[in-house]
């Protein structure tokens, strides 16, 4: 029996007009009644996670796994490295955003700052003074490499992210199944872009959306319909229905 529904956001559930459909939220809610862990793991960082009524959440990119408020589990560049990357930043004219658990911290300010500051509801801070789960750097990862051999650099477009170490959202969903002493076969999960993969590859129950990328749905168990058409509702309300039939 699934004990644990994992769902990302963006693609998955969040429409492209940024809202989730009441269709899906209801059925979230009926698998939370029926006893059915709910977490949402996305890419996003903490302070822009959209809420489904979830118990536990996976952000900044897999580095923190919260339950509730509490932080359960978290990967952060202590403040020294923190510094130290944004000195290289300042030294090397790279622009630099980070992340940290309820601030973001910028050294430019343009529309895409702009932009990030509406997404993210605050305005970004100076110099970061604390411990950061995430952040990025407009450059090329063989520019930091030589720098930051403590540091996990991975490219994405014109932006390498660093962090304390390998994370993602795999790394991240075993250790809260170790944690609530979860089988992969207990384990269902929801996505549509590649950074999915990796808790694909750890839940026993893996369903893409049909706008999902092709590399996820080669992996996946079973294809529902598109986020516009409730696709991830469909599964749910299935699962519902077997879930009633068995009590």
């Amino acid at each position: 029996m699934i004990k644990l529904l994992v769902t990302d956001l963006d693609g998955t559930i969040v429409r492209r007009d940024g809202t989730i459909s009441d269709r899906v939220r209801r059925a979230f809610a009926a698998c939370q009644a029926a006893g059915i862990h709910l977490c949402v793991a996305t890419g996003r960082v903490k302070m822009s996670v959209t809420g489904v009524g979830q118990e536990f959440t996976i952000c900044h990119g897999g580095t923190v796994v919260m339950q509730g408020n509490e932080i359960l589990h978290r990967l952060s560049m202590t403040r020294e490295q923190a510094a130290r990357a944004w000195h290289w930043a300042a030294a090397h004219n790279v622009q630099a955003v980070f992340f940290a658990d309820n601030r973001w911290f910028a050294n430019f300010a343009d529309e895409s700052s702009a932009a990030l500051e509406h997404f993210l509801g605050a305005a970004p801070g100076g110099q970061p003074d604390c411990e950061v789960p995430l952040a990025r750097l407009r450059c090329a990862p063989e520019d930091l490499a030589a720098d930051f051999p403590d540091l996990h650099l991975e490219h994405d477009g014109a932006w390498t992210y660093l962090r304390a170490g390998a994370a993602d959202k795999g790394t991240a969903l075993q250790a809260l199944m170790d944690r609530l002493g979860l089988a992969p076969h207990e384990v269902a999960c929801f996505g549509d872009e590649l950074n999915d993969l990796p808790m694909f590859l750890v839940a026993g129950h893996r369903v893409a959306v049909a706008n999902a990328r092709s590399g996820l749905k080669a992996e996946a168990t079973r294809i529902v319909p598109g986020v516009e058409e409730d696709g991830v509702a469909e599964f749910l309300e299935e699962l519902l229905a077997e879930v009633q039939a068995g009590q």
